[in-house]
């Protein structure tokens, strides 16, 4: 009768230590969640921060080749001049040791010698990705003559697109892409 009544089932004690080894299990894995949870949400950030950086590209594009927003800091000989790489990176701090010429904050921006640039007759995206009335990424660029030729005559204009943002308890990222504007005055 005793070896009918083991065969019956499980015991108190097992299923509380059956219990325990779910629990310590599930507890081992939330740790991967939250960090999946963060990798979404950092993907989906630098996916929007891309965007961003396309759209302003695209806008530059039809911009006229005189804009004031594209007025170059300096004229360099090669697209790998150290004045280039130099401006690339903005760093991980709120306020970089280096600042942008330009910048789309519509206020103020100790980041950018020129803020509020692309002005509010803006056609392209938003800053404010999540329609909270607040802008979630700061668009920075700088603008370059290039004459590779050394003729004087700048074949065109190298643009660094920097789109930064805030990721809260993390600290700043930034992406960064580039676009070149011909000079309409050597085309043939």
């Amino acid at each position: 009768m005793s070896a009918r009544r083991a065969a019956g089932g499980f015991t108190l004690v097992e299923a509380m230590i059956a219990s325990a080894i779910l629990a310590i299990s599930l507890a081992a894995l939330l740790p991967l969640q939250v960090m999946g949870v963060r990798m979404n949400r950092w993907s989906e950030r630098t996916l929007d921060a891309s965007l961003l950086g396309t759209d302003l590209s695209e806008n530059i594009a039809r911009w006229n080749y005189s804009d004031p927003r594209l007025a170059p800091l300096t004229t360099v000989s090669s697209f790998n001049d150290s004045t280039l790489v130099a401006t690339w990176d903005m760093g991980s701090s709120a306020h970089p040791t280096r600042k942008a010429q330009f910048s789309d904050s519509p206020t103020a921006d100790q980041n950018a010698t020129g803020y509020n640039s692309l002005g509010a007759s803006y056609q392209g995206l938003s800053a404010d990705v999540d329609g909270d009335g607040k802008a979630d990424f700061t668009r920075y660029w700088n603008v370059y003559a290039i004459d590779a030729t050394g003729s004087g005559t700048p074949s065109g204009k190298l643009i660094q697109i920097i789109v930064r943002w805030n990721e809260p308890n993390v600290g700043w990222h930034q992406v960064a892409l580039t676009t070149f504007k011909r000079n309409p005055a050597n085309l043939f």
